[in-house]
């Protein structure tokens, strides 16, 4: 996955074959000639592609594209990039990725928004189905309103919503042969 900046805002490039016919790649660029003006992608991959840097050439999975002062565009790794262009590749590079997650933000938002119509239908229906939630509503009712509720069927209640497992229990006292069983199993 590829993403880039460009005058129509961020995108995302599915292939580094794209990144190559770009207008002014270069694979070959000499740090030492140019600075660097800007991160405008990232890249994270599973086969590797060497960088961009005469100075490296050395493949990695992971890295970024830059604009150089001479409006070429090269790749370049992450160690590559804070050794030739030091503060000001950290603080590019934290400025790129913060726009990229901004846009995965709002459209996660996006999403979420448009599915909104969809799932007010479905808590709807949920809602006044029968044996919906409005029913288990007052089911919950009867055992949180203690008249007629014998006490110990309360507290059997009470102890389950605070286990939070969901499991009914009573406490009793063991018997003697439960005893002597347990006894016999610690040993």
């Amino acid at each position: 996955m590829i993403n880039l900046s460009t005058e129509q805002g961020l995108i995302r490039v599915e292939s580094f074959q794209e990144i190559l016919e770009m207008p002014g790649f270069l694979k070959n660029l000499d740090p030492t000639q140019y600075e660097m003006e800007a991160v405008i992608g990232n890249y994270m991959f599973k086969e590797s592609v060497k960088c961009g840097l005469s100075s490296c050439h050395s493949p990695h999975n992971k890295g970024f594209i830059i604009k150089a002062s001479n409006g070429r565009i090269t790749n370049i790794g992450h160690i590559c990039g804070k050794t030739h262009f030091n503060v000001d590749f950290d603080s590019s590079v934290k400025s790129f990725l913060r726009a990229v997650e901004e846009r995965d933000n709002r459209e996660i938002i996006q999403a979420f928004k448009n599915r909104i119509p969809i799932l007010r239908k479905e808590f709807s229906d949920l809602k006044d189905r029968s044996k919906g939630i409005r029913w288990a509503i007052n089911c919950t009712k009867t055992f949180s309103t203690p008249a007629g509720v014998p006490k110990s069927i309360l507290s059997i209640l009470e102890k389950a919503k605070k286990s939070s497992n969901g499991s009914l229990t009573i406490d009793r006292q063991m018997t003697d042969e439960e005893v002597e069983l347990a006894l016999e199993q610690q040993n």
